[in-house]
């Protein structure tokens, strides 16, 4: 996959972005921003959800905003940290044009939303005496 879409751009991952943003060439060779991030924060970014079942794109509405706010819910009861995954295409890429956090412009709209996956952190070896 990555010889067949290679990087043109990244935007690292930082504790004040709390995304990632990577710009890529699809099969047709339009420029493509693939996200991922904190899902409260990457959800503000997009504008329809992908139906994986039916490939449709449903427009996020109020209703379906708050069905997905409730699985990452219930990822967080499970002591899970949650990842949203989306995608959009777009030729533009202003490094320039930032928010405080570091968020570009580019980043911050038009997304479809791909997923959410839930994932568990474990507790490196050192952790505990560390605390302790």
């Amino acid at each position: 996959m990555r010889k067949k879409h290679p990087m043109i751009e990244e935007e690292p991952f930082n504790s004040n972005r709390k995304r990632m943003s990577v710009w890529v060439k699809d099969d047709e060779g339009k420029k493509l921003i693939v996200m991922k991030g904190a899902s409260e924060l990457i959800i503000e970014s997009c504008k329809d959800l992908l139906d994986l079942n039916s490939g449709e794109k449903l427009p996020i509405d109020q209703a379906l905003k708050a069905k997905v706010l409730d699985e990452i819910t219930r990822f967080a009861e499970k002591s899970l940290r949650t990842i949203a995954i989306c995608y959009k295409h777009s030729n533009s890429y202003e490094k320039s044009k930032r928010d405080d956090n570091g968020v570009l412009d580019d980043e911050k709209s038009g997304f479809t939303l791909i997923g959410i996956a839930g994932i568990s952190d474990v507790i490196r070896p050192e952790v505990p005496n560390a605390i302790a």
